[in-house]
């Protein structure tokens, strides 16, 4: 019995310890974390997912993020369609989320309103679904399209993955050396008892939050540019491509609609390495001549690195020259001769490339979004097109709503077009 007591009395004074930590740290406020570890907790088959009902002010900008009872942002939605509605579900990662931007600042809330809007359009309801989560891949989207997606009924697909697919992110860490489809199932109770200390308890998640980034940290030191390749991406790009095909045969299969949407990076960025050439540039003729030295000294180099960096140079004398078009295809160029090292700007961009090929190879629509951004960005570079180097600003986001509203509107369009020839054949 006195065992029992003294190991009784340790747990209560262990609780109250506990508690009286936790108290200490909710008055003096919870140490800051970046504010997708409190969107998103774990799951056992899906590795992360947004939490439900969750509604909360994340900074830098302090927008208001809200999801509703399947974890997706936005208000809720009734799982049956109501007669006369089409359905669109947005499917990808942070950026389709709208990391770092504000509930009705997401281009699914803005696609929703100019299609509404739309008189043209107007015999239909229109309900635009975000179903971006943040980290995501093509596999987990897949997993997603079938147990969650498929039973709402959509009419569309919007399908944008890539970044993630093509690098090591957080959930890769947790499985160092294994891709996405080889991660096995979680325990369900361990998920359980993480999710109800993380989301509920600010020790817990200092706790928690400091052993992830230290071993973070350790990882990091064995990943190096000799080791980042192919064999340890999240999703290689032969799978990347199959998983593309599957969300193009699955919405077929289920009289889905299904459109390819890449998203943007940033293309320029002071990281970059430098390429100093000889001659010093001081004014237009100097840039002009600089412009022809480099471009005759591409013709005699073989090495990637450094034609990626020449290509990168050029760009930016191409801006300074005020020729745009030549800037984009040389700024595109040296993203295609860096390899898709572990910047992921650059990683974005290779895969979006595999996206175009899959679109044709399976004649899916895409909407290749990325030179409008880019032009922007070498014109006037609005502080509200990006978020950081791989997420859209606000203004970002509209500009998808207004490229995406053209898709929808040829896809409905050419949807009444058939039923009517359907009907016509009938008669």
């Amino acid at each position: 019995m006195t065992g029992r007591r003294a190991m009784a009395a340790s747990f209560l004074l262990f609780i109250i310890f506990f508690a009286a930590i936790e108290a200490v740290m909710t008055i003096a406020g919870a140490p800051a974390i970046r504010p997708e570890l409190l969107i998103t907790e774990i799951d056992p088959v899906l590795l992360s997912r947004n939490r439900s009902n969750l509604s909360l002010v994340t900074f830098p900008r302090n927008v208001r993020v809200s999801t509703n009872r399947d974890g997706f942002r936005g208000p809720e939605i009734d799982e049956t369609k109501p007669a006369g509605t089409y359905r669109i579900v947005a499917m990808g990662d942070s950026a389709t989320f709208g990391y770092g931007v504000g509930d009705d600042e997401t281009f699914c809330a803005r696609l929703q309103l100019r299609l509404n809007g739309d008189s043209g359009l107007a015999r239909l309801r229109y309900e635009v679904i975000n179903a971006g989560v943040i980290g995501y891949t093509t596999v987990q989207g897949l997993r997603v399209l079938k147990r969650t997606i498929l039973r709402l009924k959509p009419d569309c697909l919007v399908v944008s993955y890539a970044i993630n697919d093509a690098t090591l992110s957080w959930g890769q860490y947790y499985f160092p050396g294994k891709r996405m489809s080889e991660i096995p199932g979680l325990s369900p109770s361990a998920v359980w008892l993480r999710n109800l200390l993380f989301n509920n308890s600010r020790v817990c998640r200092w706790a928690l939050m400091k052993i992830l980034l230290e071993r973070r940290a350790v990882l990091d030191e064995r990943c190096d540019d000799k080791i980042v390749n192919d064999t340890i991406r999240r999703v290689p790009p032969d799978e990347y491509m199959g998983n593309l095909a599957e969300f193009a045969r699955i919405a077929r299969d289920n009289g889905i609609a299904v459109a390819y949407l890449p998203m943007p990076v940033r293309i320029r960025a002071s990281i970059y390495p430098d390429y100093e050439p000889d001659t010093a540039i001081r004014d237009r003729e100097s840039s002009l001549a600089v412009v022809r030295t480099v471009v005759k000294g591409i013709k005699g180099t073989k090495d990637r690195k450094i034609l990626s960096m020449m290509h990168y140079f050029l760009g930016g004398q191409y801006v300074y020259l005020g020729n745009l078009r030549k800037a984009l295809d040389a700024y595109m160029t040296a993203v295609k001769y860096s390899d898709g090292r572990r910047e992921y700007r650059w990683q974005n961009c290779e895969y979006c490339e595999l996206m175009l090929k899959a679109a044709e190879k399976e004649k899916v629509i895409l909407r290749n979004i990325l030179p409008t951004f880019c032009l922007r960005e070498l014109t006037d570079n609005p502080s509200d097109l990006y978020e950081d180097f791989y997420h859209p600003g606000p203004l970002g986001h509209e500009i998808i709503a207004h490229e995406l509203h053209g898709v929808i509107g040829d896809l409905v369009r050419a949807r009444k077009a058939g039923k009517k020839s359907a009907l016509a054949a009938g008669r």
